[in-house]
């Protein structure tokens, strides 16, 4: 529980507060985790791991943090984040397994002011994909080549970037992380890389932008830009 409020934090700036939504949206949740799987897909995975000693179901558990109200606080504080981040079609999610704890309560008010939070969702729904004016992310797929990158030597992965993450940005910021301009360099093109004309001694990456790109089929079932990205 405390490294999931610790990514909450570290995650609530800039383009991470999605990452701070779908982390608060699992919070006070010890059973029960498909319910969220529409929000964030790792949710059925975590669900799954060993519960530790001091944890909700431990002898020191704090049951407050796992109590309905906690719960409330933990979903509507996802709803903020995702609305700042512009990211409208889950807080619609959010709200629709908020509301059903609501109405058992009879608490009118609440749901009144929900209604009231969700016309303005659907509305701003409407209103960005009709202007497409949202920047719901960018795709860049980083190769490592060297020693220095251990396990990760010779693999590739996709980052998601939020927003529009220039090609210069994600550089910089890898190399940095891994020592600075001397000590990795980055390949200056996307194509297939020939290890044997790489110097063993140094540290390559390759950084590649994306599209994403989808079969028609399944194009079908992902009919709006957010479904998309």
């Amino acid at each position: 529980q405390l490294l999931l409020t610790q990514r909450a934090s570290s995650s609530g700036g800039g383009g991470g507060g999605a990452s701070a939504a779908a982390v608060f949206a699992q919070q006070g949740i010890p059973q029960g985790c498909m319910a969220f799987q529409d929000i964030s897909p790792n949710i059925v995975e975590e669900g799954q791991l060993e519960t530790e000693p001091g944890d909700a179901n431990g002898k020191n558990a704090d049951t407050q943090l796992f109590s309905v109200s906690s719960l409330l606080r933990e979903m509507l504080q996802a709803v903020h984040l995702l609305t700042a981040c512009e990211l409208y079609e889950p807080s619609h999610l959010v709200y629709k397994l908020v509301l059903p704890i609501y109405e058992k309560r009879c608490d009118y008010a609440k749901l009144a002011e929900i209604h009231g939070d969700l016309r303005a969702v659907f509305t701003n729904i409407i209103q960005s994909t009709k202007s497409q004016s949202r920047m719901l992310g960018s795709y860049y797929r980083v190769g490592f080549y060297g020693r220095k990158f251990e396990e990760l030597d010779g693999k590739e992965y996709v980052y998601k970037e939020p927003k529009i993450t220039r090609l210069v940005e994600i550089k910089d910021r890898l190399i940095d992380l891994y020592g600075g301009e001397g000590a990795v360099t980055v390949l200056p093109d996307s194509g297939t890389v020939d290890r044997s004309k790489l110097d063993p001694a140094l540290n390559f990456l390759q950084i590649t932008s994306l599209t994403p790109y989808f079969e028609p089929d399944e194009l079908a079932l992902r009919p709006t830009e957010f479904h998309r990205k």
